[in-house]
């Protein structure tokens, strides 16, 4: 039996959650047990139960990386105990900031002979970490053993020269259950009327209100759409902490009859098929995994170039810089004829489908472990 300490910083709806799950929910190898550690205590309830359910064990350690040196080191130390007390043959760190040096440090101290280290992200929104924290980058090379991005722009962004030169790394795609995002037109009539919103042209995100989602921008988008098709709704999915500075926005744009707050939720394929299109204007992104299951949708999606090209499957996307402003990206969208396409094919024959991704993984643990 091959141990498996799955590591994340906290456990609600996100990119990195939502690929952990359906890896746990999806995994086929009877010899890999595979526990979860969040470096916080924030976490999704439901989520959580649906970990256990998967056979998966919970655990949790309330990290403060900003806090005195000494709570610093009491999470350091707890971290080296717990591992120590567990014995794992692989820990399996998932991260999107540079600030794992020392937890990647300490992993290595505790004697655990398979450390991996997983990007997310293609950039780094904390300034202290672009500060002082990016130079020690270079330790990961000493500290882990393998190394993973979600994309080579992940890669780039958390890994040394060295590393990406020498392509030490491997790109594992954040698959998804493909055929639960097909289309359904039942869902959309279901979710649709639910929301009140009729025959309304409905602009959609899914996302977390953070800052690389750059919602911002997208409200500016949607308020230019707005005043020439008055119709139009917008539907934001996802919740975080800029949720207020958000809210104060739509109030500031006189859109609050117009704009759906909607929240969290794990009812994303049913949402997306409410839809009728798909507007993702990011700062940043790891890969942008959203971007895949509008596609799987068929939806016909609005991604910045700051998403990686690898994200756009199939026929039906279309990315723009951010500096043709807001007003241009309004009149992309209603110029355009915005059909859905199924091109759901396409998806798994780029090694979207999360079995294709639970081979990969599963088959590094069988030869590492």
């Amino acid at each position: 039996m091959t141990r498996v300490l799955m590591i994340t910083n906290r456990f609600i709806f996100g990119g990195i959650e939502k690929l952990l799950l359906d890896v746990f929910e999806n995994r086929k190898d009877p010899d890999l047990q595979y526990d979860l550690l969040m470096l916080t205590t924030e976490k999704d309830p439901a989520l959580i139960d649906r970990v256990k359910a998967a056979g998966v064990n919970c655990y949790s350690l309330e990290l403060d990386r900003h806090g005195s040196l000494e709570r610093q080191w009491h999470h350091y130390r707890a971290l080296y105990r717990f591992l120590k007390e567990h014995r794992y043959d692989v820990v399996h760190v998932n991260i999107t900031s540079y600030a794992r040096v020392l937890d990647m440090l300490t992993i290595r101290l505790a004697g655990v002979p398979v450390r991996i280290i997983h990007s997310h992200s293609a950039d780094e929104h904390d300034p202290l970490s672009r500060r002082i924290i990016r130079p020690l980058r270079k330790l990961y090379d000493y500290t882990a053993t393998d190394f993973l991005a979600c994309s080579d722009g992940a890669a780039r962004h958390l890994f040394s020269k060295r590393i990406c030169r020498e392509k030490r790394y491997v790109v594992i795609n954040n698959g998804i259950e493909v055929d639960q995002y097909r289309f359904s037109e039942a869902d959309r009539a279901a979710v649709r009327d639910r929301l009140g919103v009729g025959d309304a042209l409905l602009i959609g995100h899914v996302g977390r209100l953070t800052e690389a989602k750059n919602h911002g921008f997208l409200l500016e988008v949607f308020k230019a759409l707005h005043e020439i098709r008055p119709d139009s709704r917008l539907l934001l999915v996802g919740d975080g902490e800029l949720r207020q500075a958000i809210e104060y926005r739509i109030a500031e744009f006189g859109l609050g009859d117009s704009v759906i707050l909607y929240g969290a939720s794990a009812d994303i394929p049913m949402l997306l098929s409410s839809m009728d299109v798909f507007l993702f204007p990011s700062v940043w992104e790891g890969l942008g995994i959203s971007v895949i299951e509008a596609q799987c949708n068929g939806l016909p999606c609005y991604i910045s170039d700051n998403v990686p090209r690898a994200a756009m499957i199939t026929s039906n996307v279309w990315q723009y810089d951010l500096s043709e402003g807001a007003e241009r990206w309004a009149r992309h969208i209603l110029d355009a004829e915005n059909k859905r396409v199924d091109e759901m094919e396409k998806i798994k024959q780029a090694h979207f489908d999360i079995l294709d991704s639970v081979r990969q993984l599963e088959g590094i643990y069988a030869k590492k472990g």
